[in-house]
């Protein structure tokens, strides 16, 4: 059988995949490879549930 030698790419966000740097090491954390861009990611992700849960709170309370 053939091994797979490749080392597994960096995990990107699915919300904002090019502010992951492409040219991170593999045994990098997201964190600590972008921390702004982290940052960002979770930022506007709690934006989008907060609004998603006010609407749904509006509609039916």
């Amino acid at each position: 059988m053939i091994k797979n030698t490749r080392q597994p790419k960096l995990k990107k966000s699915l919300m904002f995949p090019l502010l992951v740097p492409s040219k991170a090491s593999p045994k990098m954390h997201f964190s600590n490879a972008n921390p702004i861009g982290y940052l960002i990611n979770v930022t506007i992700g709690l934006i989008i549930v907060m609004g998603v849960v006010s609407i749904l709170w509006k509609v039916f309370f």
